[in-house]
């Protein structure tokens, strides 16, 4: 009989536990996986949202714990805009509404005459003309969802819109956005003047050195703002901050349970064998032989489940 065999026979032998702790792993294995894929999905697809539309730096407010709590005086921009070093600025309001078929719909506002406007990817339709306070902007998603069409009309925040265009970034989070003009936004829920954050272009984007300069300056113009890089903007968020803090202590008492899954296996196997392991003792094996054994039990179940 090969040394190998006997571990396999071992764990086959005791067939229904080994496969409760095999489920017992996979379960617990496959939870950490999903929720640090969902923790890293989530700081990607903010970030993406940022990103494709040529945003260099974000100015959110400096007590801002969640940006949709955020409410800036849109008149910052011309305090921004005069800092050494930026190319352009424009400031969004955003708010997050429930649509009734259950969508989770991102409506941003924009100025009318923003840059923002320029990086959007028309799918069909045409961007809403300065004049146009009723039309608007949709995502793929929510054309999808709502099975609506450039032209057609539908009712968000007991006002009728005309769909001006229909808009296929690359983002998730934009995907399901719904884009008016800053001032039907504003007039819509009550915060007239006002934004969410500023999202700001550079002159040189990709000097380094330039970059973290004018974040100085900016930072030390405006105190009431934070001014943040764009792909530092997922590692400064609280609440995202929060949110990976719970991901990583729920994947390690996954782990732990894991690990506790198999020591109760590999225990009970030496418990339930005493006798067998004696034989083995007398006949000439080693401890560290059968140690050996038992450990590599525990590989083979680890090897099972992957």
């Amino acid at each position: 009989m090969k040394f190998l065999s006997i571990p396999i026979r071992n764990l086959k032998r005791r067939s229904l536990r080994t496969i409760f702790t095999i489920v017992g792993i996979s379960i617990a294995v496959t939870s950490v996986i999903l929720l640090i894929s969902m923790s890293r999905g989530i700081e990607k697809a903010w970030v993406n949202s940022i990103t494709e539309r040529g945003v260099h730096i974000l100015g959110l407010g400096s007590e801002t714990i969640e940006i949709l709590t955020s409410s800036l005086d849109e008149n910052l921009k011309t305090e921004i805009n005069n800092v050494p070093g930026v190319k352009d600025v424009s400031g969004e309001l955003v708010n997050l509404v429930r649509l009734k078929k259950g969508l989770l719909v991102i409506q941003r506002g924009w100025p009318k005459n923003s840059f923002l406007w320029n990086t959007i990817d028309l799918q069909e339709g045409t961007l809403p003309k300065p004049k146009d306070s009723l039309k608007v902007l949709i995502g793929q998603t929510v054309s999808k969802k709502l099975n609506i069409k450039t032209g057609d009309t539908f009712n968000m925040l007991n006002e009728t819109f005309v769909v001006s265009g229909i808009s296929f970034p690359l983002g998730t989070m934009n995907n399901s956005a719904v884009i008016f003009h800053l001032e039907t936004l504003q007039r819509l829920i009550n915060k007239n003047g006002k934004v969410t954050e500023f999202h700001i272009k550079l002159n040189k984007p990709d000097d380094i050195d330039e970059v973290q300069a004018v974040q100085l300056k900016l930072n030390k113009k405006i105190p009431k703002l934070t001014f943040t890089q764009t792909k530092e903007v997922a590692e400064k968020n609280d609440i995202l901050i929060i949110f990976k803090n719970i991901t990583w202590t729920t994947s390690l008492i996954s782990l732990i349970v894991a690990f506790f899954f198999i020591l109760n296996t590999l225990l009970m196997s030496v418990s339930e064998r005493t006798k067998e392991i004696g034989i083995m003792r007398a006949v000439g094996w080693s401890k560290t032989r059968v140690m050996l054994m038992i450990i590599m039990e525990y590989f083979i179940l680890n090897k099972w489940f992957i």
